[in-house]
């Protein structure tokens, strides 16, 4: 028992990212890519999942679509602003309006890419971020020592 919470605590203080668009193709690719390279990621489809993920987990960075089913990212970029102060945040669009938009925003943007994005810029703009990687030894290693209660 004491190896499993171990895990689970680990778990619940490592950084993560979360994909927010409603192209299912697009989180897929982007959500495969950043795995690959050891980051953790929630995804959702709209604003409503994005608060939920942002409300119960420690999220670092959301890369989102700028235009989302019933809102825009800039609006959810303040609402997850509110719930996580320290979450950076990169914009990913087909839509030029978006640039005007977010050079408004006080918050937290650390990027803008318009689509088709190339996933090894996107990687660099990751990595530049300092966002905590979740590798696999990092899971063995706390599977392997006792916890001190």
């Amino acid at each position: 028992m004491r190896y499993v919470k171990a895990i689970l605590e680990l778990i619940l203080t490592m950084g993560c990212i979360l994909l927010v668009d409603d192209d299912n193709d697009i989180i897929c690719s982007f959500k495969s890519i950043l795995e690959d390279e050891g980051y953790l990621v929630y995804t959702a489809n709209d604003a409503e999942e994005a608060i939920k993920i942002t409300r119960d987990n420690e999220v670092q960075l959301a890369i989102m679509d700028y235009v989302l089913p019933r809102t825009r990212g800039d609006k959810l970029a303040e609402t997850l602003m509110t719930i996580n102060r320290k979450l950076k945040i990169i914009f990913v669009s087909g839509h030029l309006e978006m640039f005007e938009a977010i050079n408004k925003l006080d918050c937290g943007i650390c990027g803008a890419f318009l689509k088709p994005v190339n996933p090894e810029i996107l990687l660099t703009r990751v990595r530049s971020l300092d966002v905590d990687l979740l590798h696999a030894e990092q899971f063995l290693y706390s599977y392997m020592v006792p916890v001190k209660e």
